[in-house]
């Protein structure tokens, strides 16, 4: 007998109803996310059989393999149960189950999400950061060092002075996109502790601020200031002046210490050195309490000479340094009288006249005039016939 081929139509049912279900991480247990879609629902399979003879047919130990795919879109479900941390990691655990007898797996599970924007972190700002008295650091603080972001790079973020006290002496501001300001000049003098606080923002909106800091401004020692003008000195010729100038370490009428410090002086005549060597001299002396700039003139020099007083709260004086006043000295000129030498003693007979004449004007000098200049006369009454 010829094979001959029957097919025999088998249906088999399958019932697979897959239920995926969220425990832990903020949902209640057994909460049930039915959003499955099946990609390739079973349908019934024809099966061809072919045997040599007629007869009974026997189906034994018949193994239908499956892979069976579905889909399913758990981001609302997701979004409206699992809020995320301030860290952003998130566990979720599934519990994956089968209304019928066989084998369920979870394979190749992909959840495509947003990272939660988180604010930016701070690391406190120590208050350890001090700045000289009058003076500005514009790169005082780098925030950068301070502040770190999910998102953005530390140098990216936006900052802003949010708090800062003593402003009438004081003031900070944002240099350069990220570092902290501090202007100490506001009052140059003032010195002390001021508290500040700054934030730090990022490009999504979210916010920082730091810890409240405090920044020293430290003390310098401030060189003396010019109050008042010093007057100037006049004098003659061969004269002294000590009473123009009158300097006090304490209450100076022409400079002045911010810290009360104790004041010295020195002075310097001709500080340029222009005029080479002249007949005066400058000297502090003392004066009761106080110290007196005495001048003192010598010679027939006369003129004006420029005389430099410095001030200084060290007695070890730094010329390059400290404070100073010029102020002009004049020497004014005296008429000095001319000066005579010595004429030797001239012998004649009575009844005689003298045949060498004596010329005076070998004998005479004037530093202030010219001998030619000059005019001679007789002043002795017993020099009877004697002419000039």
């Amino acid at each position: 007998m010829a094979d001959k081929s029957y097919v025999v139509p088998v249906a088999l049912a399958v019932s697979l109803g897959i239920n995926a279900t969220l425990i832990g991480a903020g949902v209640a247990e057994g909460t049930s996310i039915p959003h499955w879609k099946s990609d390739n629902q079973m349908v019934e399979i024809p099966i061809n059989l072919t045997h040599g003879t007629p007869g009974a047919v026997d189906i034994t130990n018949l193994s239908i393999e499956y892979t069976y795919k579905a889909t399913a879109d758990f981001k609302a479900e997701l979004q409206s149960h699992i809020p995320a941390t301030g860290d952003g990691n998130v566990t979720i655990p599934f519990a994956v189950s089968a209304d019928s007898a066989g084998k369920a797996k979870l394979s190749n599970l992909t959840i495509d999400f947003e990272p939660p924007n988180r604010a930016p972190e701070l690391s406190d700002i120590p208050s350890v950061f001090t700045i000289d008295e009058g003076t500005i650091n514009n790169e005082f603080l780098d925030l950068t060092v301070f502040f770190t972001d999910d998102r953005d790079l530390s140098s990216d973020l936006v900052y802003e002075l949010d708090f800062q006290t003593h402003q009438t002496y004081v003031t900070c501001s944002i240099y350069n996109s990220v570092y902290l300001s501090v202007d100490a000049t506001v009052d140059p003098d003032w010195n002390g502790e001021f508290q500040a606080r700054v934030k730090a923002t990022d490009s999504g909106g979210k916010s920082t601020l730091s810890n409240y800091f405090n920044i020293t401004v430290v003390p310098v020692n401030d060189e003396p200031f010019i109050e008042d003008p010093i007057s100037d000195v006049f004098l003659d010729e061969d004269g002294v002046n000590n009473n123009t100038v009158i300097l006090n370490c304490t209450i100076c009428p022409y400079f002045t210490d911010v810290e009360d410090d104790m004041l010295y002086f020195d002075v310097e005549l001709d500080p340029g050195g222009s005029l080479g060597s002249i007949p005066v001299t400058a000297t502090l002396i003392p004066k009761g309490h106080d110290q007196a700039v005495e001048v003192r003139a010598t010679g027939d020099w006369n003129g004006l000479v420029v005389l430099r007083v410095h001030c200084d709260d060290d007695p070890a004086f730094e010329f390059g340094t400290n404070p100073y006043w010029d102020i002009n000295v004049t020497v004014n000129p005296v008429n000095d009288p001319p000066v005579w030498k010595a004429i030797d003693d001239a012998h004649l007979d009575e009844d005689t006249i003298l045949e060498d004449y004596i010329t005076l004007t070998d004998f005479v000098t004037d530093v202030d005039s010219e001998v030619s200049d000059m005019k001679f006369a007789t002043i002795s009454d017993i020099l009877i016939g004697v002419k000039v």
